[in-house]
């Protein structure tokens, strides 16, 4: 009786992850809300559409995660370089 509690709990706290953890709903609304503002702007007469350019704002993260990249990139060349000499 006692591991069949356990198990109950533990199907309703996965199923209650499941439905706290599910914004599919949030991240449609706003792709629809960006897609009508969009298709509102291209209706201009003589489509007059200036595009917004959608480029992050360099900061302290942004800096960090190149020079991650950058690092990763240098080590699996140099690991290529390596197996390259074999």
């Amino acid at each position: 009786m006692k591991k069949l509690v356990i198990i109950l709990l533990i199907i309703t706290f996965f199923i209650m992850g499941l439905k706290l953890g599910d914004n599919n709903f949030n991240q449609n609304q706003l792709f629809e809300e960006e897609k009508n503002q969009f298709e509102e702007e291209i209706k201009k007469p003589d489509n007059e559409y200036d595009a917004i350019e959608l480029t992050p704002k360099p900061n302290m993260v942004n800096k960090v995660a190149k020079k991650f990249d950058q690092t990763i990139d240098k080590f699996f060349a140099t690991i290529k370089n390596f197996i390259k000499k074999l």
